[in-house]
């Protein structure tokens, strides 16, 4: 370890022992165990001067490492975005606080399966940056928030779980039959029905 330069600029005091280390090379170092410092002069002048020492003002600064200030740093910036990410649940982040009620350091996906696609499609619908009308309503893009089939708003949940339109082909779809909240799916990240949602929306040729 001592050896790895990446260390030496993280942690200084590491840097400091090699050095004296590294400058004993060839040098002959004897330990000798003295039974008692009592009666030396020598170290009766340094045990006063130690003692001595104590009774003065503290001067010396023992600054932190490296390698800690990064690990503080690391945490002070988490618990504060980990503030902010509640905050703002309380407006623009309400559906994705359901899905998700801390923010997490690795991506939703880790360690699943899905392909490009897949996961374009989730992660728009975990933002909730669908294309549905009652969103491209809000936009200007429609002039109406209305589904074409029944005149109810069309919102995301409307189209999995809601519109007549696609019974025939919801009844596939086990987690949409049988009205599997979306949250929930999202939030314990089951995979085999996020991609039930996906294969949905292709097979109707429904774009979000």
């Amino acid at each position: 370890m001592l050896l790895n330069a990446s260390t030496f600029e993280e942690n200084y005091l590491l840097a400091e022992i090699y050095k004296e280390f590294y400058d004993m090379k060839g040098r002959s170092v004897q330990i000798q165990w003295i039974p008692s410092h009592k009666g030396i002069d020598g170290n009766e002048k340094v045990d006063q001067e130690a003692v001595n020492k104590t009774r003065e003002r503290q001067t010396f600064f023992n600054g932190i490492t490296m390698s800690d200030a990064i690990i503080l740093s690391n945490n002070e910036v988490w618990d504060s975005w980990t503030k902010k990410y509640k905050k703002l649940s309380d407006d623009k982040g309400k559906w994705h606080f359901q899905i998700l009620e801390k923010p997490c350091r690795r991506i939703w996906n880790k360690n699943m399966t899905l392909n490009s696609e897949e996961v374009k499609i989730i992660s728009r619908i975990r933002t909730g940056h669908c294309l549905t009308k009652d969103r491209k309503a809000k936009w200007k893009w429609e002039d109406d928030e209305l589904c074409e089939w029944c005149e109810t708003t069309e919102d995301l949940h409307h189209i999995l779980y809601d519109c007549p339109r696609y019974n025939q082909s919801r009844v596939e779809y086990p987690s949409l039959e049988y009205m599997k909240p979306l949250e929930t799916i999202l939030s314990e990240k089951c995979e085999e029905e996020m991609k039930q949602i996906v294969k949905f929306l292709k097979e109707n040729k429904i774009h979000i």
